[in-house]
């Protein structure tokens, strides 16, 4: 899983490779690392160091070993991951009660972060168009089959990508 972690370090040699160890000696694999020089105070400046981890419980360990060396930590979390899908629904979107089809998303526990429609008059066929959020593929794709049997009950086309 991806971790963040922002430090505050003393922007001077051989401080980053300090705060990094405990990361290593954990089994964390970097992936970034950002000084954000804009924000430097003083002789200090944070540090975002983005990472693998496989336990969530070590983070705890990592952010402890680096605070042992005076190295102030401003924040230690995982990243939740976001995947997205488009999914579009034509036919008469509308007339067959497209709250019962957002309701029914929504029920998956993905997010539905945009939904856009076009549509001439209620009787002409409209096209709907949702963007969802889940933190899994596979959330995703148990809420795309979902969509699908929805579309086919109500004689709707259905496409994602």
């Amino acid at each position: 899983m991806i971790m963040r972690l922002e430090i505050e370090l003393l922007d001077e040699p051989g401080q980053l490779i300090k705060a990094i160890e405990p990361i290593s000696n954990l089994g964390g694999n970097i992936r970034e690392i950002a000084h954000l020089r804009d924000l430097k105070k003083g002789k200090t400046l944070p540090v975002v160091i983005t990472f693998d981890l496989d336990k969530e419980q070590d983070l705890e360990k990592i952010t402890q070993a680096i605070k042992k060396q005076n190295v102030p930590v401003i924040r230690a979390e995982p990243v939740k991951s976001v995947c997205r899908k488009t999914v579009i629904l034509v036919g008469h979107v509308f007339a067959t009660n497209i709250k019962d089809t957002i309701d029914r998303i929504l029920e998956t526990q993905v997010v539905v972060k945009e939904v856009t429609a076009r549509i001439k008059r209620p009787e002409e066929v409209s096209t709907v168009k949702f963007q969802i959020e889940a933190e899994t593929e596979d959330k995703l794709e148990e809420t795309v089959e979902i969509i699908k049997q929805v579309g086919s009950e109500k004689d709707l086309f259905v496409v994602w990508s």
